[in-house]
């Protein structure tokens, strides 16, 4: 059973992420632009960034993937 850690620490890292890793250690500042990417294996801390790039006022271009084990799973 893979470990999901809770909402809260998904909130944190995100929060992390987006108003300190990006923009030169700075953060994003209102209106700019974010790519976020991940596969259905990451999607609570995939959802929990795209949260935080919103509550920062910047704006998602998404790339959201299944796993590729769901890929083969689809070609039988």
């Amino acid at each position: 059973m893979p470990y999901t850690p809770s909402q809260k620490i998904l909130k944190n890292y995100a929060d992390v992420l987006v108003n300190f890793a990006l923009g030169g250690g700075e953060g994003i500042k209102p209106g700019d632009v974010v790519w976020v990417g991940a596969n259905e294996s990451a999607k609570p801390l995939y959802r929990e960034v795209r949260k935080a790039v919103w509550r920062a006022g910047g704006h998602v271009l998404d790339n959201y993937m299944i796993d590729e084990d769901d890929r083969a799973s689809f070609s039988k």
